[in-house]
C-alpha cells in the first residue's frame, strides 16, 4: 500500500520543481530573497490546474486509468487546463505585484509544457479558439508521436487503442526521458530550495 502512495507522488515531482524554477527565476529578477512561503505559493501556483484530478482519483482509484467502458472520458484536463484563464489572471496578478505575477506565469506556464509534452491527452492550448486539444512529441505512456491534435470526443478511443493503464509504472518507475528529465529537474530543484534557505 505505501508503495501505491509513492507511486502517485512520482508525477508531481516535476510540478514541484516548476515550482521551484518559477519562484527563483521571479526572485532574481526582482531582487527578493526568497522565503519558505514563497516557495509554498509558487509550489500551490504549479499544482493548481491539477486540482481537477481529484475527483477521478477518488472515483476510479487513479489518474488517466483506462476504464472498462470506453464512453467514459479519461482525460481529467478540464476547464483548469485552459492557459488563457491563467494568463488573465497572472496579468491582473502582474498589475497587483510584479514578482507575484511573473512567479505565477512561469509556474503555470511550465505546467503546462509538461501536460503538452509529457503525459497525458494535451491541453486545449488555442481555447477560446479552438476547442481542440494539442499534443506534441511521445511521452511513451501514450504512443503519440510528433504533433497531434483531436478532439474531447476522440479521447475515449485514443484512450482504448493506444493508452497504457499502466503509464503510471512504466513512465515513472523506468528509465524514459520523461522519468530521466523530471527526477533531474527536482533534484535541481532541491539543490536550488536548499541553497536559497541556507544562504
Amino acid at each position: 500500500m505505501q508503495l501505491a502512495k509513492l507511486k502517485l507522488i512520482l508525477p508531481i515531482l516535476g510540478d514541484l520543481a516548476n515550482g521551484v524554477f518559477a519562484v527563483t527565476v521571479a526572485a532574481y529578477l526582482f531582487e527578493i530573497d526568497i522565503q519558505w512561503w514563497h516557495l509554498a505559493a509558487s509550489t500551490i501556483f504549479s499544482l493548481l490546474p491539477d486540482v481537477d484530478a481529484l475527483p477521478e482519483l477518488l472515483l476510479h482509484g487513479a489518474v488517466g486509468k483506462k476504464q472498462v467502458n470506453s464512453k467514459l472520458p479519461t482525460n481529467h484536463r478540464s476547464f483548469m487546463h485552459y492557459p488563457a484563464l491563467y494568463l488573465i489572471f497572472g496579468l491582473l496578478l502582474y498589475s497587483w505585484d510584479q514578482f507575484w505575477g511573473v512567479t505565477f506565469i512561469g509556474a503555470i506556464t511550465l505546467h503546462f509544457l509538461r501536460d503538452v509534452l509529457g503525459t497525458g491527452w494535451g491541453i486545449k492550448l488555442l481555447w477560446p479558439v479552438s476547442y481542440k486539444n494539442y499534443k506534441f512529441m511521445s511521452s511513451g505512456a501514450n504512443s503519440m508521436h510528433s504533433a497531434h491534435s483531436f478532439a474531447d470526443s476522440e479521447i475515449p478511443e485514443i484512450a482504448s487503442t493506444q493508452g497504457n493503464s499502466n503509464w503510471l509504472e512504466d513512465t515513472y518507475l523506468r528509465f524514459t526521458w520523461i522519468s530521466c528529465i523530471e527526477y533531474t529537474l527536482f533534484v535541481v530543484a532541491v539543490g536550488l530550495v536548499a541553497w536559497h534557505l541556507l544562504y
